[in-house]
């Protein structure tokens, strides 16, 4: 079972942008996708919609970054009122565009019934669903200060990358989950599915469109397998005529799966109970040793995954291949070059490198056996290296980065290449520096033969 799990969710190559998910889901909500273009501050005290809802807005501060926190109650209802809470999450690039798609599409609706919902914008850098360790776990400690939800657990719902965050909630967090829906959602990660078995009690709903790409399907129907084996509550909805974006979905229709599910938990006890004012700390190890041990098996994998990247990284600039090489990228990824003043964005580099690669004219650095060294962050989604390199033109150098986990791939987020010195050399080579920088400023041209050294260049 747990092969077939992994099989199947080993790359889901679907792509959709966030414009595309905002037009789709405004279409759904039956409003302009321009409304949200340009999305207001923060605010800093309650703002009331009608005479049916409250909103209020703040700032949680994670090891991952800083989280934008919208809670959504009915009005003149206090947040410490004991209430069925949802945790919305994002699709798309989870940004504030994204967060008030899914409150716009939700909120008005779950408030009028007597619901709680909390909408999260990610931080910059991070999502959701690859970040659980550095992100959910704080939300969680932020909820359980403001809100009393029933039964001291929360449902987890949300579309696209906002069911596979629910997913990362459910499987990080079991203790504190009353249910899943997801509109499309799969794991986060292979190794998640070794979590499956701690869900019982969790009612899981899953929607996926008949038309959308076969990794959503495979991946919500091993979800499904995998919970039958375990005795599991979980069911697998094919809608019929839909793609990604399942239109026919609207909030009304969530709200009532949401309301379905809250009286299958209503009768579980909490899963705190006699453990007042401990749900944080327990929160803090739950499965802890059991996640530990599944990155572990995962790591040899990943550093394999981590090193093809940089090989097809330097084999590309070896050949030439710029779409090959620009696509190792991530998008927001940084070269950063010999000289002090080449920092390069992607878009900046590939400017200065493309009239290279049209000509032929690539750059041959070489990674040396048994240099390289990967690292990973908590959350197995974050990888730092260094490797020497050979150079026929400049002999050793050293590339040292940081790549990121991009669904089933690892992406370049920073590389940069430098000339390791002697340390005997040191001070006469910075003595050169030195003088050189006390030189009148020239404006700095690009220096191909260093940015990085395109082959035939002196």
């Amino acid at each position: 079972m747990r092969r077939g799990i992994q099989s199947s969710m080993r790359c889901v190559s679907r792509t959709i942008s966030e414009a595309h998910v905002i037009l789709a889901m405004s279409l759904l909500l039956g409003v302009a996708a321009s409304s949200h273009a340009q999305a207001p501050a923060a605010p800093q005290q309650p703002v009331k919609d009608g005479a049916a809802m409250e909103q209020i807005t703040h700032l949680v501060k994670a090891s991952g970054g800083t989280m934008r926190v919208t809670i959504s109650s009915p009005n003149n209802q206090p947040l410490t009122t004991p209430a069925n809470v949802v945790i919305v999450f994002p699709p798309g690039a989870q940004s504030l565009e994204m967060e008030r798609v899914v409150r716009d599409m939700l909120a008005a609706e779950a408030t009028r019934r007597g619901w709680i919902v909390v909408t999260p914008q990610r931080p910059e850098g991070r999502y959701f669903f690859r970040d659980a360790d550095a992100l959910l776990r704080t939300l969680l400690k932020d909820l359980d200060a403001t809100l009393a939800p029933i039964g001291e657990r929360y449902h987890v719902a949300g579309p696209s990358n906002g069911g596979r965050s629910s997913f990362a909630w459910a499987t990080e967090l079991p203790d504190h989950t009353a249910s899943v829906l997801t509109f499309p959602g799969i794991l986060p990660r292979p190794s998640d599915a070794k979590a499956i078995p701690r869900l019982k009690g969790v009612p899981i709903r899953m929607f996926v469109g008949e038309t959308d790409e076969k990794p959503w399907h495979e991946g919500g129907e091993a979800i499904n397998r995998a919970a039958a084996a375990n005795g599991l509550d979980a069911r697998l909805t094919t809608v019929a005529g839909e793609a990604h974006v399942i239109r026919s979905l609207t909030g009304a229709k969530v709200m009532d799966e949401l309301e379905e599910l809250a009286k299958l938990t209503a009768a579980a006890p909490a899963k705190n109970a006699g453990n007042a004012g401990n749900s944080v700390k327990r929160a803090e190890g739950d499965g802890a040793p059991v996640r530990d041990q599944e990155r572990a098996r995962d790591t040899a994998a990943d550093v394999a995954k981590v090193g093809a990247t940089l090989d097809a990284f330097h084999a590309a600039a070896a050949k030439a291949d710029g779409k090959a090489y620009f696509d190792l990228f991530a998008e927001e990824g940084v070269f950063i070059g010999t000289d002090a003043s080449e920092r390069w964005t992607v878009a900046e580099f590939r400017a200065y490198a493309e009239p290279y690669f049209s000509q032929g004219k690539g750059w041959v650095y070489t990674p040396r056996a048994g240099s390289r060294h990967v690292a990973f962050d908590a959350s197995g989604n974050t990888a730092w290296f260094d490797e020497l390199l050979d150079s026929a033109s400049y002999g050793t150098a050293r590339g040292t980065g940081v790549l990121v986990r991009s669904g089933c791939d690892w992406k370049i987020a920073q590389y940069a290449l430098t000339f390791p010195m002697p340390n005997d050399l040191a001070k006469e080579l910075m003595a050169r520096i030195r003088a050189f920088e006390s030189q009148p400023k020239v404006a700095p041209t690009p220096d191909p033969a260093t940015t990085p050294t395109p082959a035939g260049t002196p």
